[in-house]
């Protein structure tokens, strides 16, 4: 009886903090569209609530099967016109997300050679593009592709980030040959400009190469021989009592002594953080979360691409 009542508790309390975090989301929604009643909350507080409410409510959404939304769905909702709205809204917003998924991915396959070459076009045509210039947006479109083939929301963003330059830039037919002077100038409005460029580049092509490497199955640390003897490691130090309280304890630590590294990260961000996409991250993240396994299982030329970087081609 009192394992019963503590189980109805907590499902309680999550629940609350669930409805606690999408009225933070809500509330930075409102805010972030100006809307009337929170019109006076500034960058700062938007990112923070959003942050925040997807903490609390983002578990009990998303990945929770026992979360009480999930259980009055499957219970009393079967058979009530709520649920094949709910269905037909779900379905329409599936379908719409479907074609954004598979046009993203043509868009970032093919516009990522089209961008190097348009950028070859403008070091050869334009004075103002330098070659430590070039070789800086090039390292950065090498980076974000190799990332953007395995990640969907990086894809997304990076999609949408260069449109979206594009479509507000006073002349748009010159803009991806002036793209590396904006890139270069966006990297010093985030506060890189004090780096020596040489440093930023190496650091920059060391980085390509890892993230490579991280993602060729055939050199990865990650291959399957390693993630065996990791997940037998994990599991024998699992069964000792003593060692899993310790590793308990251990990153209860970690995590406390994060927060305020953490916190202090993200107020930094903040400043430089271009708000326009960190709401289209939400709404990616959370589109994503309901259906990405299954889009990433059609095909694609991004699963293309994967597999030409996994080795697997190789006799």
């Amino acid at each position: 009886m009192l394992d019963k009542m503590l189980g109805a508790l907590g499902t309680a309390l999550l629940f609350l903090l669930m409805l606690a975090g999408w009225a933070l989301v809500a509330q930075s929604v409102a805010g972030y569209t100006g809307s009337a009643c929170c019109s006076s909350i500034d960058k700062q507080a938007q990112v923070w609530s959003a942050i925040v409410g997807f903490v609390l409510c983002g578990y009990q959404t998303f990945y929770w099967s026992e979360t009480p939304v999930a259980l009055l769905r499957r219970s009393a909702l079967p058979s009530q016109w709520l649920d094949r709205i709910l269905t037909g809204a779900g379905a329409l917003i599936k379908k719409g997300y479907r074609h954004i998924f598979h046009a993203v991915d043509v868009l970032f396959c093919i516009g990522g050679p089209m961008l190097v070459v348009t950028a070859l076009v403008g070091w050869w045509m334009l004075d103002e593009v330098n070659g430590s210039v070039l070789l800086l947006y090039l390292l950065l479109i090498a980076i974000i592709g190799v990332i953007g083939i395995y990640n969907n929301l990086v894809r997304m963003l990076a999609t949408g980030y260069f449109n979206g330059y594009w479509l507000v830039d006073d002349d748009m037919l010159s803009y991806p040959f002036f793209a590396p002077l904006r890139v270069h100038g966006n990297i010093n409005i985030v506060g890189l400009d004090s780096l020596p460029l040489p440093w930023l580049l190496a650091g920059m092509s060391l980085l390509l190469v890892v993230v490579f490497i991280f993602f060729s199955r055939q050199k990865s640390p990650l291959s399957r021989s390693y993630t065996k003897i990791v997940n037998a490691g994990f599991i024998y130090l699992s069964k000792i009592p003593q060692r899993k309280l310790m590793a308990n304890l251990l990153l209860l630590i970690i995590l406390l002594l994060s927060i305020l590294p953490l916190v202090m990260s993200v107020n930094w961000l903040i400043l430089v953080i271009n708000i326009h996409c960190f709401f289209a991250a939400i709404v990616i993240w959370i589109l994503d979360s309901l259906w990405s396994q299954e889009f990433e299982k059609e095909p694609a030329l991004c699963g293309d691409c994967r597999y030409l970087f996994s080795g697997d081609w190789r006799p």
